[in-house]
This record gives structure tokens, sequence and C-alpha cells, in this order.
């Protein structure tokens, strides 16, 4: 299932919402972002191909298990091998006496003021063209919405989110985060509950430096 919305703010933007394809061999597929502070994962079909920011990765669905095979004979029992020697015990040393405590030092003088340091140089500018982008859409229950938003041209993404109108637990993120040229923020949202919630996928933008 595939849905398309276009959202004006400020500009008009378009977000594509999908349903990730589920796997239908005996291979299970998946797709591991490599973002090291929001690592996620995500089930896809054996054709499908992951993302430039994703690792791609498969195991197999376990078969039934095996019929138990029959029990080895017994080996012969080896030879008791004797007993070594008892150590002597050694003795114990005397504890040594405590030392005195150490007088306390005076304190030394205070050292010069050293010279001024040279001025550093001039620091770049500060952020600057800030923009808040939304963007929603409804999300049926069990229904699953992945999303992107673009920045305007020259600006970058500093942040962004998935929340709903409700904030409902029950609709729950798998992903969220910018894309690979960091044009952007985008992830995925999954409706665990019975009710149509109200969907906003949110973008921070600045221009950048």
């Amino acid at each position: 299932m595939k849905s398309t919305i276009v959202i004006a703010s400020g500009a008009v933007l378009v977000a594509c919402f999908s349903t990730p394809a589920l796997a239908q061999t005996g291979t299970l597929h998946a797709c591991v972002s490599t973002n090291t502070n929001n690592a996620q994962m995500r089930l896809i079909g054996a054709t499908d191909a992951c993302r430039p920011n994703e690792v791609h990765v498969q195991w197999n669905v376990t078969g039934p298990q095996g019929a138990t095979g029959a029990t080895g004979a017994q080996g012969a029992q080896g030879a008791t091998g004797a007993t070594g020697a008892t150590g002597a015990t050694g003795a114990t040393g005397a504890q040594g006496a405590q030392g005195a405590t150490g007088a306390t030092g005076p304190t030394g003088p205070q050292g010069p003021q050293g010279i001024q340091g040279a001025q550093g140089t001039a620091g770049t500018d500060g952020a600057s063209g800030y923009q808040k982008i939304d963007a929603s859409t409804n999300i049926a229950a069990g229904q699953t919405i992945t999303g992107f938003i673009p920045c305007p041209a020259g600006k970058r993404p500093t942040g962004g989110g998935w929340k709903t109108t409700e904030d409902d637990y029950q609709v729950k993120m798998f992903g969220s985060g910018p894309d690979a040229n960091n044009t952007g923020w985008g992830g995925g949202m999954h409706n665990q509950g019975n009710t149509t919630r109200t969907l906003t996928l949110t973008v921070y933008c600045i221009t950048a430096p």
C-alpha cells in the first residue's frame, strides 16, 4: 500500500508513505541502519534493495528438529591415578610496624602571572535561515507508513521526528533520521492500535554554512 500527500508550508513539499514488503521464502531479509546513534532494522522482500545508509542481513527460518540419534556404547573406565603428596604449609610472616605520618610541607609561593595569549581567529557565522516544515496524514489501524520531507534548496536538516495529534502510545516509531545526503528527514511509523490517528512528520532546517 502506498500513499502520497502534498503539504504547503512556505513551499510545496511531498512526503511519500509506503508499507514494506514481507519475506516470502524460507530466508528472512532485512536492512539495518548504519547510524550508530539511532540504529534501526526493517524487514524487506527477498529481491528488495537496502538504502545507501543501510546494510543487508539475512537468516534462515528454523526447520523441524531431526530425530534423536542412537546412544553410543559406553567406554571403559580408566584407572585411578595416584594421589600426590601434600606440601608443607609455610609460616605466616610478622606484620610490620606502621610508619609515622609525615609533616605537611609549607605552601609554595604564587607564581607570576603569565603573558596574555594571542587573539584567536574569528569563528564561523552561526546558523541562520531556521525553518520548521510539517507533513501530516492519517494512519489507519494496523497500517505502516514511511515518509520523507526534504529541506528547501540550500538548507540542511538539524533535527526532526514523528508524533500523533493524540500522542497515542500505540502508534510506534521504527525509524527517524536524516537521509544519507543530509537533505531532509524521514522514517516510519506503525499503528498497533485499532483507531485511525493523525500522524505528523517534522523537519527543522537551517541555511547550509
